[in-house]
């Protein structure tokens, strides 16, 4: 299962998912999804700006347990 990290940043950046919202610049339903792992795929341009606004790499957003994915 590939699990986006969004939650985790916020609490370690101490960032409110208030403050991500506006600076990703997304709707509040699609960041919402991001933020709680229902979203379907994710484009590489939304990952360079997380990556820019956490100052991090990829594999700090993206994770991969091993099982089957939530439907």
């Amino acid at each position: 299962m590939i699990k986006i990290q969004i939650n985790e940043l916020l609490k370690e950046h101490k960032r409110t998912k208030y403050w991500f919202i506006k600076e990703m610049g997304g709707s509040y339903t699609s960041m919402s999804n991001l933020m709680n792992n229902k979203t379907k795929g994710i484009k590489f341009d939304t990952l360079d700006k997380i990556c820019n606004l956490f100052d991090c790499e990829i594999g700090k957003i993206i994770t991969h347990k091993k099982g089957k994915r939530k439907k």
